[in-house]
């Protein structure tokens, strides 16, 4: 309610999972003595308010689960005087709408690994940094904006200069800070760091990125300040008997269901084909309709539709029930005949 502003004396508030729909009031920011505040898993729309950055005894920040949109980065994340213990929202790969976020603990999304409850199917990809840890206090603008990009160019980690609110560890000499996500082990991923040094201060401290994929794992000391690297599978690969390259239409399709089935249903023989196999070769092949490529979520939605056909033998469903074109037409799978979206 657009009245809670007048709860000076509020401390916690806890209403997740209680349908609340509308916006986030403004007068939210007044209540001082904030320290709990849990909107997370209603119908909240709208964008997050900047009066929120003003709950100075805020400690936990739940946000996900809702239709809320935006940056919140320039609230929680690029200012030293928010040190959150827990900041969550849909800011992790998948997410529709996406809340940009480059400091919050958890990051909720179909895809994220931190709200898994199994192992990824494919592969995690791990971004881990060691750093000085007088480097964080004296010098926080050299930690950087960094980003881990997929096949799509599309960003599934980041982080800032401002890392209060991240799983950070630190000993007397060295903290490390380690963040994760589940990954496609067919796909190449790009990191990018870029900090401002122009006095060479960070000639003076040691800084490590080190990237895992799998069984693969890349260190660099970073000292250029405009850096980049890949990890993965940055080659042609073979996709339904045919060789795709990496950005092309086939392989973003291709990279993105390894990530929910795994690499190896997807690459079996003709006569081991699966019907994870048949459903994602359909895509990659024979479907006409125009995907939005830089939706994971979307790709995997059409992906799960054609793959309840060719479990439950598709083929062999009759016309009265299927209308002849019910299942694998070339238009939406939400009207496919018996999906409701």
């Amino acid at each position: 309610p657009a009245g809670i502003g007048a709860l000076s004396n509020l401390e916690e508030f806890l209403v997740a999972k209680n349908s609340l729909t509308g916006t986030i009031p403004e007068s939210i920011g007044k209540i001082t003595k904030l320290d709990r505040l849990w909107l997370d898993n209603n119908n909240i729309t709208g964008t997050i308010p900047p009066r929120l950055a003003d709950l100075s005894s805020l400690d936990e920040l739940r946000l996900e689960g809702n239709h809320l949109s935006g940056d919140i980065s320039s609230l929680f994340c690029e200012s030293s005087k928010t040190d959150l213990s827990l900041l969550s929202s849909d800011c992790g790969v998948g997410a529709d709408p996406q809340i940009t976020c480059t400091c919050c603990s958890e990051c909720h999304g179909p895809f994220s690994s931190n709200v898994r409850s199994g192992p990824c199917p494919s592969t995690e990809i791990e971004v881990e940094i060691k750093f000085d840890e007088s480097l964080k206090l004296v010098h926080p603008w050299l930690l950087g904006v960094w980003s881990l990009l997929d096949g799509r160019s599309n960003v599934i980690l980041q982080g800032g200069p401002y890392w209060n609110n991240l799983k950070t560890q630190c000993s007397e000499s060295e903290c490390v800070f380690r963040h994760h996500t589940c990954a496609s082990s067919s796909s190449c991923y790009a990191m990018k760091i870029s900090y401002e040094d122009e006095d060479n201060a960070l000639e003076s401290y040691d800084m490590s990125y080190i990237i895992s994929l799998g069984d693969e794992a890349v260190e660099n000391r970073v000292l250029d300040p405009d850096y980049s690297f890949n990890i993965g599978n940055c080659e042609s690969i073979e996709v339904c008997g045919e060789e795709v390259d990496i950005g092309s239409n086939e392989r973003i399709i291709f990279d993105s269901l390894v990530k929910v089935s795994g690499q190896e249903v997807l690459t079996r023989k003709a006569e081991e084909q699966s019907s994870q196999y048949n459903a994602a070769c359909w895509m990659i092949k024979n479907d006409t309709m125009k995907i939005d490529y830089s939706n994971e979520y979307s790709i995997v939605q059409r992906y799960v539709a054609a793959l309840m056909f060719y479990t439950l033998d598709g083929a062999s469903w009759t016309n009265s029930w299927s209308n002849g074109t019910g299942y694998l037409p070339y238009n939406h799978e939400c009207e496919w005949n018996g999906i409701t979206c």
